[in-house]
């Protein structure tokens, strides 16, 4: 199984690759990712829908915002993982997770972690993921 960890420094690869011009080798990115430390944030929001139409409106959304990764009913709760575009022009790559929980009839608890890596300067990418999500499913 790939890590999140692994996941990322994929994706800042295949951005490098727009970036470094055609014949040159670079790994760069790749190797840079692998020392920076990843920054996890966790939030959960309460959304009045009941748990179909939450699972519904969190996959329009991450499928808007990124793209879907993973999906599972692993135990008791069904999840969504999507990398995100977040940080500075929304071009650090981040790892969410989603998991939906029923809470009552018509409230549903969505459980929210964002991965991405931070340099020096921070850009507070998983917590901007988490602010992004929470934007749509609000609109």
């Amino acid at each position: 199984m790939t890590t999140d960890d692994e996941i990322i420094k994929r994706e800042l690869a295949k951005l490098e690759k727009l970036v470094v011009p055609s014949g040159v080798h670079s790994s760069g990115a790749a190797w840079a990712a692998s020392k920076l430390p990843t920054k996890t944030t966790r939030e959960v929001i309460t959304v009045s829908q009941p748990a179909v139409t939450s699972l519904e409106s969190v996959y329009k959304v991450v499928k808007k915002l990124g793209t879907i990764i993973d999906s599972a009913h692993e135990g008791k709760f069904p999840k969504l993982k999507a990398i995100i575009g977040s940080g500075f022009f929304n071009l650090n790559p981040t790892i969410v997770t989603i998991e939906i929980r029923p809470k009552q009839k018509e409230q549903t608890d969505l459980y929210i972690e964002a991965s991405a890596k931070e340099g020096l300067i921070p850009q507070h990418s998983a917590e901007k993921a988490i602010q992004r999500i929470k934007q749509e499913l609000k609109s």
